[in-house]
């Protein structure tokens, strides 16, 4: 007689989160606190890079597009699991799942790409200070 491993579900259960309603208040309050607090901050890098000419400059503009990747990777993740939080049903659906990690893939390759070309930036200021306008011009 084989014993085989089948499973019919297309949903994870996650077993990890609280059942006392104290902790689980608890935790969804300080999730929500760092959420709010990032989006915030990483909104205001945005917002004064955009409004402040002195920090139109290449290295600015990563940054703001580093905190809008920050803004996508907290909003990927934050609101799904305080929803799970808060509900009784601790499921998550496999496409769900897929989809997330999918956009937390994506925006994880996309930071690589955005810091590997802030590194050039800098190089570029630093070891080479009187070619950097030739090299690093507006039209980037």
């Amino acid at each position: 007689m084989e014993n085989l491993n089948q499973t019919s579900g297309n949903r994870f259960i996650l077993l990890g989160l609280a059942n006392n309603p104290y902790m689980k208040a608890l935790s969804v309050l300080i999730f929500l606190i760092m959420y709010i607090i990032t989006l915030s901050v990483n909104s205001l890098l945005i917002i004064v890079v955009r409004i402040n000419s002195q920090l139109q400059i290449p290295m600015y503009f990563f940054l703001s597009n580093l905190s809008i990747i920050d803004i996508s990777f907290s909003s990927n993740i934050v609101p799904k699991l305080l929803v799970i939080t808060l509900s009784q049903d601790r499921s998550v659906s496999f496409i769900d799942c897929a989809l997330q990690m999918f956009i937390h893939s994506s925006l994880g390759a996309t930071e690589c790409i955005i810091l590997a070309v802030m590194a050039y930036d800098r190089y570029a200021a630093i070891c080479k200070p009187l070619h950097y306008n030739t090299i690093i011009n507006k039209r980037f």
